[in-house]
């Protein structure tokens, strides 16, 4: 069903159809809006108190090194938020606020991934699951990585399967995957699982496709390039990933000085 609407006045702007389609997703978005937004007034707790203390350093060389001491997360959300926090306050609300418009964005992405992969209807249920996803709410009003990384993945997915739909041909598909995987790389620590899984995944759909007359089209060779890139541009912190999962834990063994525990107290405070 579509709605159409007449403008007389306008010569180019003539015509607007809205679908209901559109309509639906309209009000998905909305619902998401209404559900997540009461939740960025709820205060901040210890692992998003943490992002702050994380951030004190005059330099990007100290932030790194205070993530890489007190972190088992990536740097990518604390250098995404540091010129946030600069520009607009350190108030909970204000903080916030970017994880709940990735919140949103999420559901869109739900939404165009589902559209992708099957049909408008499946884009839809995609988009309303994500809306009413009591995790995806709760996550979208923390100051912490999940519902960027959470964004980040479902673009990875959609465009690995927009390389296929275009037969792996196009350059640009393949350097926006290598981008994507990578910020997931640094944004959340398992995405390192999200990247292998996908990377099984891969294998399992080349050997498939080679073993139907012993040769094959798939793209394989590209991927290996694509992932050889992605190692690449995660090589700078991937010793720092390897020593946390050596240490099994965040903190990578390091004691806190009394000055920092001091610092610690006075932010809890």
């Amino acid at each position: 069903m579509k709605i159409a609407f007449y403008y007389p006045y306008s010569s180019i702007f003539s015509k607007y159809i809205v679908s209901a389609e559109h309509i639906t997703l309209l009000g998905i978005l909305f619902t998401g809006v209404l559900l997540r937004l009461p939740l960025i007034f709820i205060g901040i707790w210890r692992d998003e108190a943490a992002v702050f203390f994380d951030l004190q350093g005059e330099t990007i060389a100290q932030i790194l090194h205070n993530i890489s001491i007190y972190e088992f997360t990536p740097p990518g959300f604390f250098l995404m938020m540091l010129p946030w926090l600069r520009w607009f306050g350190h108030q909970d609300v204000m903080a916030k606020l970017p994880s709940l418009m990735m919140g949103i964005g999420l559901i869109f992405a739900s939404y165009r991934l589902g559209r992708m992969v099957s049909s408008k209807k499946v884009g839809l249920i995609a988009a309303a699951m994500t809306a009413f996803s009591q995790p995806a709410i709760f996550f979208a009003q923390e100051v912490r990585s999940f519902t960027p990384a959470a964004l980040l993945a479902c673009l990875c997915i959609a465009l690995y399967c927009r390389i296929f739909r275009h037969g792996g041909e196009r350059k640009p598909d393949w350097i926006a995957f290598i981008l994507a995987m990578t910020g997931l790389l640094y944004f959340h620590t398992p995405g390192c699982l999200f990247a292998l899984s996908l990377g099984v995944i891969t294998l399992v759909l080349w050997l498939k496709d080679r073993s139907r007359d012993g040769r094959s089209s798939f793209p394989i060779l590209k991927f290996l390039i694509a992932g050889i890139a992605i190692v690449g541009l995660y090589a700078p912190w991937l010793q720092v990933f390897l020593g946390e999962i050596a240490g099994g834990f965040s903190y990578t063994g390091v004691r806190l000085g009394d000055e920092q525990l001091n610092l610690l107290g006075g932010l809890f405070e």
